[in-house]
This record gives C-alpha cells, sequence and structure tokens, in this order.
C-alpha cells in the first residue's frame, strides 16, 4: 500500500521477497518499507504496483524500482539471472 506521503506498507506472502524488506517469509502485519541506505532514500514515490510475485514503484523523478521474483524477467533486469529473486528495491536503468 502506497500512502499519501509516498511511504510504502508491505505485508503477505513475501515467499519471492516481493515485500523489499531483505527477507523472504510470512508477513502477517502491515510493516512500513524501510528505505535508509536503499536505492529509495529520499526518493518521493507516487505509484507502487504490488503482484503476486513481485513490486514496482515510481519516483516523482521518473526512475523505476522494482523487486520480488525475477523468472519470468518482469523486472527487466538484464544483469540479474531470470530464476533470481530480489529482496530489495533495485533501479531499473
Amino acid at each position: 500500500a502506497l500512502t499519501d506521503q509516498g511511504l510504502i506498507f508491505y505485508w503477505g506472502q513475501n515467499y519471492f521477497g516481493e515485500a523489499g524488506d531483505g527477507t523472504r517469509g510470512m508477513k502477517l502485519i502491515p510493516n512500513l518499507l524501510n528505505t535508509s541506505g536503499s536505492v529509495l532514500e529520499g526518493k518521493n514515490v507516487t505509484q507502487a504496483l504490488a503482484c503476486y510475485t513481485h513490486t514496482m514503484a515510481l519516483s516523482d523523478d521518473g526512475e523505476v524500482f522494482a523487486w520480488g521474483s525475477n523468472r519470468g524477467g518482469q523486472l527487466a533486469y538484464s544483469y540479474v539471472a531470470f530464476n533470481v529473486f530480489i529482496t530489495r528495491p533495485l533501479r531499473i536503468n
């Protein structure tokens, strides 16, 4: 969930790392995504998409970020193997 202040809260299965907190495993209650030290630090997120296997975010400066499963190439990371789980947000170039 994305708040009006650009904060991202996550919860759910998190089998693929789609929570973005560096872990995999069930999240039973909403948690605030800690962006400190990540590529999202200082970014104003204006849109977020939470799918079954991955999550994406768009910042107000037009940058796109993604995390979770890249099994089908859905994260658009050419430098990451397709069968890899990305558990922290990465910038899509």
